[in-house]
């Protein structure tokens, strides 16, 4: 996969790479806006963002394929800023309530962007 190598001026990931390009400022005044994390223990607004980023750019087909993929490498984990690898019950449930159906949107419009840029 494309997405776990490593370019030579950078030790980090291409995705991480992808994703520092989202400025944490937005990313954490949507997070209060919309209270994305209010209920949340463990699976944190980023982290449904990274596995969902992660499985628009390797289109994957389902969240398993998605969980599966992230838990290859612990170091692979480590580098995205994750605990651990989100279980494809976990992903479910987050994608299931209202934060996770805006934040399909803005992973569809960041998709997009990327495409156009590449």
């Amino acid at each position: 996969m494309g997405l776990f190598t490593r370019n030579k001026s950078n030790k980090k990931p291409i995705i991480k790479q992808i994703l520092e390009l989202i400025p944490n400022s937005i990313l954490q005044s949507s997070i209060a806006k919309h209270k994305s994390d209010k209920f949340c223990s463990k699976y944190k607004t980023y982290d449904q963002l990274v596995s969902q980023m992660f499985g628009q750019l390797n289109k994957c087909l389902t969240l398993s394929d998605i969980s599966t993929a992230i838990a290859v490498n612990t170091t692979f984990i480590g580098d995205l800023g994750l605990q651990q690898s989100p279980a494809r019950s976990t992903m479910s449930d987050g994608n299931a309530n209202e934060a996770g159906r805006y934040l399909k949107r803005c992973i569809t419009n960041c998709s997009l962007i990327i495409a156009i840029c590449y």
